[in-house]
C-alpha cells in the first residue's frame, strides 16, 4: 500500500472525533436547534469515550452499525503508530441532522505504522468533518485531512520542520441566528463566496462580501489579511487549473459560523499547485470551510483541503 495514501486513510478516522469548544451559543427555540445540541452531545460522547478514551465498545451508542468495522480498524491503526495520539475540536456548527466540525490531531510517531518505522517525530495536523445523523446516530460522514502537511512533518514528503503549533480555541461570539431568515441569509453570503469568488474568480464579489479585516488561518502558509489576500488565493485556484468547476455540496449554519463542504475538479493545466508544472491530468477535490460573519460580511475563514490526494491523481504522488 502506498505510504502516504494509507496515512491520509487512517488519519481520516479523525471524522468522528468532537467536542464542544466552538459552538454558537444561539437559543434552542425550535426541534430542529433541540436535534442540533442533541447531536453535539453524541460527537463530543465520541471524541471523550471512543477516541481519546480509547474505549471502542462504546462505539456502537453513537455510530451507525456499518461504521463499526471500518471506525474501529482505524483507531486501532492510528493509535498503534502514535500512542499518545489526542484529537481536539477548534471549532463546531450544528443545523438539523448535520454537524461539522474543524479539529486538530497530535501524537508521537513513536511506533512502526503507516508502512514504516517510527520516526520519533511528532505530528500536528488540521482536519475537517460533516456528519449525517439518523436516529441519534452518526450515520454518514465526510471528512477532508491534510495529510500532506503530516507527510512532510514526518519526513516523507519535503516541506516542513517539525510539527505545528497548538492552534487556539475558535471564538465564535455573540450568536445572531434566531430563525432561519438569519441562517439563510449567512448561507446566501458564503455561498456567494464560494461561487462568485473561487469559482468565477470575480473580484468585484471580494469587495462585496469581504471585511478589509478578513484574516484566513492556514497553518501551512502565512495567514493572509485583508482584501488583497483573498484576491490572490482566489487567482491560485485559477492558476491550477482555467476550467475549474466549484461546487457547493453541503451547508451548515449556527449563530454567525457557516461551514461549506464544496468540491473543486478541473484539468491541471497551470502551476498554481505548488509550482508544479501542469499535467494535463483530470482532478477532484473535497473541501470543507468554516467562515464567521459580522455585520452581513466575512471576517474570518478556515478552510482544510487534501492536496496530497489531489496530487496523487495527478500521477505526482503514486497512488495505490
Amino acid at each position: 500500500m502506498n505510504v502516504r495514501h494509507h496515512a491520509r486513510r487512517m488519519l481520516g478516522v479523525a471524522c468522528v472525533a468532537s467536542a464542544l469548544l466552538w459552538s454558537a451559543t444561539g437559543p434552542a427555540h425550535t426541534e430542529e436547534s433541540g436535534m442540533a445540541a442533541a447531536n453535539k452531545k453524541v460527537v463530543e460522547a465520541i471524541y471523550e469515550e471512543v477516541l481519546n478514551g480509547r474505549n471502542m465498545d462504546a462505539a456502537g451508542k453513537f455510530l451507525a452499525e456499518e461504521l463499526l468495522e471500518a471506525v474501529a480498524k482505524e483507531v486501532s491503526d492510528l493509535t498503534g503508530a502514535l500512542p499518545d495520539a489526542n484529537f481536539r475540536i477548534v471549532g463546531l456548527v450544528a443545523e438539523g441532522d448535520r454537524v461539522a466540525l474543524l479539529g486538530e490531531l497530535t501524537g508521537t510517531h513513536t511506533e512502526p505504522g503507516w508502512g514504516m518505522p517510527a520516526t520519533g517525530k511528532p505530528v500536528n495536523m488540521r482536519y475537517a468533518d460533516v456528519y449525517r445523523f439518523d436516529g441519534g446516530k452518526v450515520a454518514e460522514a465526510w471528512h477532508v485531512v491534510n495529510s500532506l502537511r503530516a507527510m512532510q512533518q514526518l519526513g516523507v514528503i519535503p516541506g516542513a520542520d517539525g510539527a505545528d503549533p497548538a492552534a487556539p480555541p475558535v471564538e465564535a461570539g455573540p450568536a445572531i441566528r434566531g430563525d432561519s431568515e438569519s441562517t439563510e441569509a449567512l448561507k446566501a453570503v458564503v455561498r456567494r463566496a464560494i461561487e462568485d469568488v473561487s469559482g468565477k474568480g470575480d473580484a468585484s464579489a471580494v469587495d462585496e462580501l469581504y471585511s478589509p479585516e478578513y484574516v484566513f488561518h492556514d497553518p501551512d502558509t502565512t495567514e493572509s489579511v485583508g482584501l488583497e489576500g483573498v484576491k490572490e488565493r482566489m487567482g491560485t485556484i485559477h492558476s491550477i487549473s482555467s476550467n475549474a468547476l466549484i461546487t457547493v455540496e453541503d451547508m451548515v449554519a449556527e449563530g454567525h459560523l457557516v461551514a461549506v463542504r464544496w468540491s473543486m475538479s478541473g484539468t491541471h493545466n497551470g502551476s498554481g499547485l505548488m509550482g508544479i508544472p501542469a499535467t494535463g491530468q483530470d482532478f477532484w477535490g473535497d473541501i470543507i470551510s468554516f467562515y464567521r460573519i459580522a455585520d452581513g460580511k466575512i471576517v474570518e475563514g478556515w478552510m482544510v483541503v487534501d492536496a496530497l490526494a489531489m496530487m496523487e491523481q495527478l500521477g505526482i504522488m503514486p497512488g495505490e
